[in-house]
């Protein structure tokens, strides 16, 4: 089914239920559907689970395309799966394009800006390009700007874009997984590309909290031309300027993080607070990284083995934290690490051992 609104506006759409599948389409089973020119401002729904201002859960196989689509007003859930447009997307591929929100997105867990969660059987790609989240996000586990959780996939393969987008709005969470444009990845094979993309808002949460990203998993990341300018608080593991952890292989490219970056445990650092096989080109940290264990100006660490490799990269801000702690990187063991061309120029301390100007250990 295809729906223009040829832009239409539907305005000031109220649903309060104790129920799950609350917004304007309820829960259909769609054979692919393409929504464009439609804007809902002022909402106000309020349900349980799977909550969203247009589909709370999109059911649809094929390609689901949502173009020129915003909404604004406030969206919550008293259980997880909520979003500002989409609060559950099941099968398919799910196309998003010159679509925002801006309104205030609250769920327990799964909670984005854009999309809650996607998830599993059909869905191989989810793309989101020339959009953005300007509300706010408050959730427990698994909080984004523009999408709260991508996967998991039992299949293995799953794609994600996020091209030309961006988050202004403060994502809270409670838990962990929490970033300033998506929660967590879940995919054991795939490719997650992310270029020309950015958030400015604070960002917080406990483990595996990012400026851009919280966790990506296993897979490959590419990001280029992207950065953060937000506040980063963690308080307890994997706490990164751009990226929380990089489970598989990522390569960053021309990208930059400012704000700066507090965690209060282990693994903390101005772009990447742990990751797999990085490789870093042309980026940089100028915020204060204050941390406990295995701290880094640009990467707090990694004891997975594999080559990382640094070049054209610094540093500018203090870095702090008990043990491990380089003004780039914290720590590295079974691995290849080579450093060209980079530099860190902010203090470096330590109140224990292994601490260095460019690696601790």
């Amino acid at each position: 089914p295809n729906l223009n609104g040829d832009s239409m506006i539907i305005s000031g759409l109220s649903l309060t239920a104790a129920r799950d599948c609350v917004g304007l389409f309820g829960n259909p089973i769609l054979k692919g559907v393409t929504v464009t020119d439609l804007g809902l401002p002022n909402v106000v729904l309020s349900g349980q689970a799977k909550v969203g201002t247009l589909f709370p859960h999109l059911w649809g196989v094929g390609t689901n395309t949502f173009t020129n689509v915003w909404s604004t007003g406030s969206v919550t859930g008293s259980g997880g799966y909520v979003g500002g447009l989409i609060g559950y997307a099941q099968k398919g591929n799910v196309i998003v394009s010159g679509s925002w929100s801006k309104a205030v997105v609250t769920g327990t867990d799964r909670v984005g800006g854009l999309i809650g969660q996607a998830v599993e059987l059909e869905v191989n790609h989810l793309s989101i390009t020339n959009s953005f989240f300007a509300g706010t996000v408050n959730t427990s586990t698994y909080g984004g700007g523009l999408v709260g959780y991508f996967g998991p996939f039992s299949a293995g393969v799953a794609n994600l874009t996020i091209a030309s987008s961006y988050n202004t709005g403060n994502i809270t969470g409670s838990g962990s997984y929490v970033g300033g444009l998506l929660g967590r990845s879940q995919s054991s094979t795939g490719t997650h590309a992310v270029s020309n993309s950015y958030s400015t808002g604070a960002i917080s949460g406990t483990s595996y909290v990012g400026g851009l990203i919280g966790l990506v998993g296993v897979g490959t990341l590419t990001m280029s031309s992207s950065y953060s300018t937000g506040n980063i608080t963690g308080s307890n593991s994997f706490v990164g300027g751009l990226i929380g952890n990089s489970q598989g292989a990522a390569t960053l490219t021309d990208s930059y993080a400012t704000g700066n970056v507090t965690n209060t445990v282990t693994d903390t650092g101005g772009i990447i607070g742990k990751g797999t096989s990085v490789t870093l080109t042309n980026v940089y940290a100028t915020g204060t990284i204050n941390g406990a264990a295995k701290t880094g100006g640009i990467f707090g660490g990694s004891d997975f083995g594999g080559t990382y490799t640094f070049t054209d990269c610094y540093s500018t801000g203090a870095a702090s934290g008990t043990i491990q702690i380089g003004g780039i990187v914290g720590y590295i063991t079974r691995s290849v690490l080579n450093v060209r061309r980079s530099y860190a120029t902010g203090n470096v301390t330590g109140t224990s051992s292994q601490v260095g100007g460019l690696v601790g250990v």
